[in-house]
């Protein structure tokens, strides 16, 4: 079903938040597609019951539960699918986002649709607006995700998680740690708004989730800080957070995601000149300075 945030703004709400901007009595543009084809069809069910044409797709970003559905969405009605720069080359060619994952061809399990949707043309790159909505840059949780304002609603996509989704996950995901930081503190600068993350629920009170999401950060932040006491490897390092934060993983594509996730931070220490990276015995070993 549509849930109204606004006069002329919609969400239907899902695994993955799907935004629905309405441009007239009978067309709109949506943000995002869900993760798969079942995903896409069920968008196109719910606008085509309350009589929608889809003038524009557009992606935030190009993780497979943000653009699984664009294939079925473009094969049915052709729709106009826009992005931003960097995003446009992962959604024309899927491969590449668990090919940074791996470092090289990913077997089966990281090419499932958890890791990689089916590929769909970029027709527009998007940078200051479009139609009337305010394009808003949040590059961090990925290369070069993007956000949309418009009327009295902000899309803020991954830029923020719902306390849940922190809690259950635990490390949140962020390609590039420092600009995930920068984004939240540039979110704060939005007032007034009815903010929609992809994942949770729309609040008016975004210091609260800024809040949960900086802390989160912070959290595995100093807990790899503590174990760098003593150097370790990058895959020593990953199963002591694991240990520590989930327990246990349940699958070889969630190792993966999580060791990314961690490098991310291993990369922002670098950057800050607080480890070193050095070779032991053949394998990189990561200390404190």
């Amino acid at each position: 079903m549509l849930n109204k945030l606004s006069e002329n703004v919609f969400y239907i709400a899902g695994r993955t938040n799907i935004g629905v901007i309405t441009l007239s009595k009978n067309e709109c543009i949506i943000i995002d597609s869900g993760i798969d084809e079942d995903y896409g069809k069920k968008i196109l069910k719910i606008l085509f019951s309350n009589n929608f044409k889809i003038k524009a797709l557009i992606n935030t970003h190009a993780h497979a539960d943000h653009i699984g559905g664009n294939k079925i969405i473009y094969d049915r009605i052709n729709v106009k699918i826009c992005s931003s720069f960097g995003e446009k080359p992962f959604i024309e060619n899927p491969l590449l986002e668990p090919l940074y994952l791996y470092s090289t061809y990913p077997p089966k399990i990281l090419r499932s649709k958890l890791f990689m949707a089916d590929p769909t043309p970029v027709h527009e790159v998007l940078e200051n607006d479009f139609n009337n909505l305010k394009i808003i840059k949040l590059p961090g949780h990925s290369l070069d995700m993007i956000g949309i304002v418009y009327e009295n609603v902000a899309f803020i996509a991954d830029a923020l998680f719902s306390r849940e989704i922190l809690e259950k996950h635990s490390i949140p995901y962020h390609l590039n740690i420092k600009q995930a930081l920068e984004t939240i503190e540039n979110l704060k600068k939005l007032k007034n708004l009815i903010y929609l993350p992809s994942h949770g629920a729309p609040t008016e009170n975004i210091e609260e989730l800024i809040e949960h999401n900086i802390s989160a950060i912070m959290k595995i932040k100093n807990l790899i800080i503590e174990e760098l006491s003593s150097p370790k490897s990058i895959d020593e390092l990953a199963k002591i957070v694991i240990q520590k934060t989930l327990n246990k993983i349940n699958n070889v594509g969630q190792y993966f995601l999580i060791k990314s996730a961690l490098l991310s931070y291993i990369s922002w220490f670098d950057e800050e000149k607080l480890i070193e990276i050095s070779i032991v015995d053949n394998v990189p070993i990561i200390s404190l300075k």
